[in-house]
């Protein structure tokens, strides 16, 4: 009976937890509702909507451009379970010319919790200086949720579409939200494109280029020209039925004939066809490396959308087992004489087979100290013996950890690639397929000369190296890497919840997915997503190790379409490119020789008005006081002068045939200091940022810049100004009052407009006047009598002008066909000339990162959202203008530290956010030759002069 009456309890208590476990995800698992609302219709409880008028054509276009489209209103909720966006009707987008009415904006909410749910609303002030927050209740459920889901589900849509094109971090997984939501509307077969467009960046990232050389090097790799492949299929044709690159090589017999230049050491060890760099110490490889990663956040900002760090020193680090730091360098000090890097290519951030050689003094210790560091938990001891040479390695299996060491002859090789360690070991001994063998290394090797002090790295890449970066095998394994990575960045995406809740404890492959075609076996591990043939989003297997058999037929008419356009670049040969580096305490320098340019090179028109005229160290007028000057030869025989001659000689026929054969080699235009700069920066102060433009509206006629023409006939070049002021007052009479001045022992002519004048053209002519000067060594013409009255003492007492004037200045040049020099003041004055159009770029660049941020707070709770994506992205979001980014809880919203963020931001960004703010002067040089370049850049830093 006991026994009984304990079992009917035991029973009932089982029936109990049963019913219990069976309730439990119901009462955890709450009804989600849709909620869609127009904004007139919630229940305000602080703050007030926006006005209609939202104010923003009262910014410049420029502001508009750089923080207006940044601006977008956003709403945080305070229920965890809660999610909300905002909609202004379907497919419509929210635009800072288009006010925000009330009564068509609408907020989007899918919430599991019951009402009341409390939110904020954050939109930009009417005046554009920040955001405002407006607190919100939903206090009744809705009246139809499910007809709601649609709209939600739209809004959701739109603002993820916006995200991912708007060319910021975080892209791949506003993609996979687009994916999602899609999947969650029915619509899985719509195609998701990112839509995004380049940026080619502003004037004076254009100007940067040009000048360094860095358009030359774009235009001839042309690497950011990927293959649009749109197939998937698998491998028909071999791709050893395609062919490559056959424009002829450059005959170098004449170029090195009777040249016997000494040569780095470890040249003869790298193979021809490789990307090499050279360094005359581990300390000075450390320097260039540390620089290149310091201007790499300048270049982004001036040239790029997205503003990261792709983590590439640290990542081959690690891969390697030697940490590029102080006690490196000291190591290096006592056993390597130089150091080479090898890359099989140039795509060394996402991944790259290379290899690091040493020059050593003592071999044996140097290579035990770098075997000691290979050896770490979970990695795999790989030797064996190639060619007789021992190897002795290190690998995870995945690229984390990668490391192969040999040593020949003296030299320490360390590689990531036991592929690219054979073919330098086969290459030590076969050199005739080495660097040093190449001709145009002599060529390079007897411009730059080994030993010279003032190197401190020199990259080369040859005929070989170009040749085979434009392959098939190159292009093709570079499209499949660019594809594989978005593929697997998509799949982290869709695995990330999962991988930060800690519920992937080991590996699983991956089956019956999307995207997984291609890939190879795909395996989730506790680190992300990896492929067996192309790696992890991380660390690409490199090009090298990809063994291409066979390629798709879209993949052979996308190569043989990209070949034929890139190979229509060069009429007659194919060169290669040389950059040395020079870094030194008060100097950073580059000099670069292109060889040949493409066909259609925007420099063709320079290099055809230069023709074959090279300027001389003090043409161009240089002297002290100049902020900016630019100096180009000038032919006065080429292509481009004869035209404007001819044009000349037809619209005027009294100025005769040849009116411009005053001419001499070259023309000079700069602006000097003036106190039109000093009124020009306190109209800036006084009047924010529609200072500057009302400023240059009414003080135009006043501007400091300066137009030389060199004159080799004094007696010619007075004719032509008297045929023209003739021609001038035949075609406009009465129009023009021309007036005789003198300064300086020397003449000079003021015209203005007469009465006549004034009264046809209106109001702002006058205080218009142009000044010219005639003089025996050339044409100088100003709007500004100061800077003419200037140009003739300098000429009137050249020795003056001289003592003034830096010797470096006078006596060198960088270049003999175009010179530009510029201050550091002109580099401010130019920002605030163009409404610090490069700093509102930089600002809008930080921005830019705040929306990835936000979505790992928001959606993983990421306390420290920078380590949560250099976890599990492997790249950190950087601040251009030097901040760092912290969380605003008041706005919710990640901001910079110094470009704040849409919700709270300064006036305008810090000038010393500007890059390459710490130089003092800059001095970039162009000289044309044999269908090729040579550039030179000189930035000289603050307090070296």
């Amino acid at each position: 009976m006991i026994t009984n009456s304990r079992s009917a309890r035991v029973a009932r208590w089982v029936g109990i937890l049963a019913l219990v476990c069976w309730l439990l995800p119901a009462i955890g698992t709450a009804e989600v509702v849709y909620y869609y609302i127009s904004l007139d219709k919630l229940t305000i409880t602080e703050g007030a909507l926006p006005v209609t008028d939202t104010g923003v054509e009262d910014m410049s276009w420029q502001r508009q451009r750089a923080i207006g489209s940044e601006m977008h209103p956003y709403v945080a909720m305070e229920a965890e379970d809660a999610d909300a966006w905002l909609s202004y009707g379907t497919g419509q987008m929210w635009l800072p010319r288009r006010p925000m009415h009330p009564e068509t904006a609408f907020l989007a909410v899918r919430a599991s919790g019951e009402p009341p749910l409390v939110g904020t609303l954050f939109c930009p002030k009417a005046d554009w200086s920040g955001m405002q927050a407006i607190r919100f209740k939903i206090t009744e459920p809705p009246t139809d949720s499910a007809a709601n889901r649609e709209d939600v589900l739209e809004a959701k849509l739109d603002h993820y579409r916006r995200l991912m094109r708007s060319g910021g971090s975080g892209t791949a997984w506003f993609r996979h939200q687009v994916r999602e939501t899609l999947h969650e509307l029915g619509r899985e077969d719509e195609v998701v494109d990112s839509g995004r467009a380049r940026n080619l960046g502003n004037d004076m990232t254009r100007t940067f280029d040009l000048f360094t050389g860095g358009r030359a090097l774009s235009e001839n790799l042309q690497l950011d020209r990927d293959l649009f492949v749109r197939e998937t299929d698998e491998g028909t044709s071999p791709i050893s039925s395609l062919r490559g690159i056959t424009v002829e090589d450059y005959d170098w017999t004449k170029e090195i004939e009777g040249k016997t230049p000494k040569k780095d050491a470890l040249a003869s060890y790298i193979p021809a066809d490789d990307v090499a760099a050279f360094f005359p110490s581990l300390r000075a490889m450390k320097q260039c490396i540390d620089e290149g990663l310091h201007r790499g956040g300048a270049a982004m900002s001036l040239a790029q959308m997205r503003a990261e760090d792709a983590q590439t020193l640290s990542r081959y680090e690690q891969q390697l087992g030697m940490p590029l730091n102080d006690a490196t360098a000291a190591m290096g000090d006592q056993f390597v004489k130089s150091v080479a890097v090898v890359a099989s290519d140039p795509y060394v951030r996402t991944g790259t087979a290379m290899a690091v050689l040493f020059e050593t003094k003592s071999p044996a210790p140097f290579r035990a100290a770098l075997g000691t560091q290979l050896m770490k938990p979970s990695v795999k001891e790989v030797k064996e013996d190639f060619e007789g040479v021992s190897i002795h390695g290190a690998t995870s299996g995945d690229w984390r950890i990668s490391a192969y060491v040999a040593e020949l002859d003296g030299v320490v090789v360390l590689s990531n690639s036991v592929e690219l360690l054979h073919k330098i070991i086969e290459t030590s001994q076969f050199p005739d397929g080495s660097v040093a063998s190449a001709p145009e290394f002599t060529f390079f090797r007897d411009r730059y000369t080994l030993g010279d002090a003032d190197e401190s790295g020199f990259v080369v890449l040859t005929d070989a190296a170009i040749r085979k970066i434009c392959s098939p095998a190159w292009r093709i394994g570079a499209s499949r890497r660019t594809r594989a990575m978005a593929a697997m960045a998509e799949l982290q995406a869709a695995h990330l919840r999962e991988l930060v809740a800690g519920e992937v404890e080991k590996p699983r492959v991956l089956k019956n997915e999307e995207l997984l075609t291609g890939l190879g076996e795909v395996t989730l591990t506790p680190q992300g997503v990896e492929s067996s043939r192309y790696g992890s989003i991380g660390f690409l297997t490199p090009i090298l190790h990809l063994d291409i058999e066979r390629v798709t037929a879209d993949e052979k008419r996308a190569y043989e379409w990209w070949r034929d356009g890139y190979q229509r670049n060069w009429t007659r040969r194919f060169d290669p490119i040389a950059v040395r580096l020079t870094l030194r305490e008060d100097l950073l320098a580059t000099d670069l020789t292109v060889r040949p340019l493409i066909t259609r090179s925007n420099y063709r028109e320079f290099m055809q008005i230069c023709g074959d005229t090279q300027l001389q160290p003090g043409d161009g007028d240089p002297h002290a006081g100049s902020l900016v000057h630019f100096t180009m030869a000038m032919d006065p025989n080429s292509r481009p002068v004869r035209q404007v001659t001819n044009f000349a000689a037809q619209m005027a026929p009294n100025i005769g045939t040849n009116p411009l054969n005053w001419v001499g080699r070259w023309m000079a235009i700069y602006a000097d200091e003036d106190p039109f700069w000093d009124d020009m920066q306190k109209a800036a102060e006084e009047n924010g940022e529609n200072g500057v433009e009302d400023f240059l509206e009414s003080n135009w006629p006043r501007l400091p810049v300066v137009i030389e023409i060199e004159s080799v006939n004094g007696l010619k070049l007075a004719a032509f100004m008297a045929a023209l002021r003739a021609w001038i007052e035949q075609t406009a009479p009465g129009m023009t009052a021309w007036e005789s001045l003198e300064y300086a022992g020397m003449s000079y002519v003021r015209i203005g407009a007469t009465e006549q004048g004034r009264s046809s053209m209106g109001d702002d002519i006058d205080d218009f006047a142009l000044y010219y000067a005639p003089t025996g060594k050339a044409l100088i013409l100003s709007l500004n009598e100061q800077q003419i009255q200037k140009a003739l003492k300098r000429q009137a007492s050249p020795a003056e002008g001289e003592k003034e004037t830096p010797k470096a200045v006078v006596e060198s040049l960088p270049g003999k066909s175009m010179v530009f020099e510029a201050t550091q003041d002109a580099y401010r004055s130019f920002q605030r000339l163009t409404s610090n159009e490069l700093l509102l770029q930089i600002q809008q660049s930080s921005w830019r990162n705040l929306a990835i941020l936000n979505e790992w707070h928001r959606e993983f709770g990421a306390q420290d959202s920078i380590a949560f994506m250099e976890l599990w992205w492997g790249v950190r979001p950087i601040c251009p203008g030097g901040g760092d980014f912290i969380w605003n809880e008041e706005f919710q919203t990640y901001e910079s530290t110094v470009l704040g963020c849409p919700a709270i931001h300064p006036e305008k960004a810090p000038e010393d956010a500007l890059p390459l703010c710490e130089f003092a002067h800059g001095r970039l040089g162009l000289t044309f030759e044999q269908d090729g370049l040579r550039a030179k850049t000189e930035l000289i830093k603050a307090g070296a002069e």
